[in-house]
This record gives C-alpha cells, sequence and structure tokens, in this order.
C-alpha cells in the first residue's frame, strides 16, 4: 500500500500534479470611480473614533537641525473623524512629541529643552504648493483618511501599472503651467487599499512620501496600516510609525484636541 502511494505522488515531486494547478491571483480592471469607490469601502472613517496605545517612533530631525535621530516610544494615538487628532510618543514614560488638530488648527508640540510649538490653521492650508515641508493633512492620510476626490487638485487620472494602480492628481503652479502634485498607490489585488501617497513640486521632485504597509481590519473602521513611514527626502528626514493595540471607541476625551497654551512653550513658530 505505501508503494503505491509514493508512486502516486512521484509524478508531483517531480513535475506537477497533472490537473493541480497553482492558484493565480487575479487583479479586477478599476475605472477610476470604480477604484476611488473600492478603496472608500476598505478605508471608510466617516464617524470614526479610534485610539491607538502601544508602539513606538522613530524620527530623524532636518539636516538643519542637526540630522540626529530620536527613538520614542509609548505611542498614544486619538482621532476623531474628521479633524479631531492627538498622537505623541514618549521618552522614559513621558511624552516628548505631540502632534495634533481639531477643526480650527493643527500643531506640533516639541518637549524638551527649550520647548517648541509649530501651529497653522487649516483654512490656511489650501494656499500653499507642494514644496512645502510639513502639510498636516499627511497624518490624518497615514490613518486611512485620504479623500480621493479632492477638489484642491485636477483628476484623477488613472495610471495602471503590473504591480499596482496609481492615482495621479494634477495642480497649477503660479505660472500657470500644469503639473502633478500628487500621486496615490493602491495595491492591486485585495484589499485595495493605499500602499503609498507621494507629494510632488512643480518639477516632479517629491517633497513628501507617505508609506504604508501593515493593514489590519478593525471593526467599525476598516483597514488601518501598522506600520507607516513619512519621508522628506529635500530635508533628508523621516519619522516610522509602529503602532499597538487598535480599537474602535465609542468616545473620546475633548480636552485631548484642545489648542496648547503658547505661553507655556520657550519658542513659537506660525506656520500659516
Amino acid at each position: 500500500m505505501k508503494r503505491i502511494i509514493l508512486l502516486l505522488l512521484v509524478p508531483c515531486l517531480v513535475g506537477g500534479c497533472g490537473n493541480m494547478k497553482p492558484k493565480t491571483r487575479i487583479a479586477k480592471r478599476y475605472r477610476v470611480g470604480g477604484l476611488i469607490n473600492a478603496v472608500a469601502k476598505n478605508i471608510s472613517r466617516k464617524g470614526s473614533k479610534i485610539r491607538c496605545k502601544g508602539g513606538n517612533i522613530v524620527v530623524k530631525l532636518p539636516k538643519e537641525e542637526g540630522g540626529r535621530k530620536i527613538d520614542l516610544d509609548g505611542v498614544v494615538i486619538l482621532y476623531e473623524y474628521p479633524k479631531h487628532l492627538y498622537f505623541s510618543g514618549s521618552l522614559l514614560g513621558k511624552p516628548r512629541l505631540i502632534i495634533g488638530s481639531n477643526y480650527i488648527n493643527y500643531w506640533i508640540e516639541i518637549l524638551h529643552d527649550p520647548s517648541e510649538l509649530r501651529w497653522g490653521s487649516w483654512s490656511e492650508t489650501d494656499k500653499r504648493r507642494g514644496d512645502i515641508q510639513f502639510d498636516p493633512q499627511c497624518f490624518l492620510e497615514a490613518l486611512g483618511d485620504v479623500n480621493l476626490r479632492n477638489p484642491r487638485y485636477t483628476g484623477p487620472f488613472l495610471d495602471r501599472r503590473e504591480s499596482e494602480n496609481v492615482l495621479m492628481y494634477g495642480q497649477v503652479d503660479d505660472d500657470g503651467e500644469w503639473y502633478f502634485a500628487k500621486k496615490v498607490h493602491i495595491s492591486k489585488y485585495e484589499p485595495v487599499v493605499i500602499r503609498e501617497i507621494d507629494y510632488l513640486d512643480m518639477r516632479g521632485t517629491k517633497t513628501m512620501v507617505i508609506k504604508l504597509s501593515g493593514h489590519t481590519w478593525i471593526k467599525g473602521v476598516g483597514y488601518i496600516a501598522r506600520h507607516v513611514e513619512l519621508y522628506w527626502p529635500a530635508q533628508n528626514s523621516f519619522m516610522k510609525v509602529d503602532l499597538g493595540d487598535i480599537h474602535s471607541v465609542e468616545s473620546l476625551p475633548k480636552e485631548a484636541f484642545e489648542f496648547p497654551e503658547k505661553d507655556s512653550f520657550d519658542r513659537v513658530y506660525s506656520l500659516d
């Protein structure tokens, strides 16, 4: 009996088993509207309240600020659609970096000596071009809140590639020249999620890159990337975040989204 079973297995071992073909992943061919809807179905944040606790952050400062690396842990993220964000990283149990946002303002708190606050108004962000160093929307996009029908841009236009689909968004510069200011890279196979977002200047140079991986399905929220990387190539700086436990919650503390007191910081910079 063993000899018969072995003889039956030999063809499989040396040349494949007749009708046994490997499964082939078939990518659905989307048009622009269908692709946007497929992504929205998987990452919709409308009405979401998210709490994340645990994880770590690695930050490399811009070269003009020393270019050193900072390792932080104790990541806490509170997010309420669409603009309320509290994102912090700690060192020895004390917050050292806080990124915050509400309907009116966004800000970065750097809590070392000297302490520093950088802040701006959401109403001013649409007046900017693609070569800025900091766009607050990128932190919301890193959590999956990506507006794929953003009226700020022309398009999107779909570039179908072998391994991914790319939505490309156009803008007109101050001289009236048209260029692609943003590209959103989307996985070709299920789950259909965003893998990378590129911001570009008028010369086509990437000014900021967001890479998303390790997508996990969270009930009541959709897919969230557990590993997030943000790069600013011109400044040779980056932020890499690994998220801990993520949950959908009923409510979040309102005080987490309050704009900080400017007088409590040694240095204050307006980004508007």
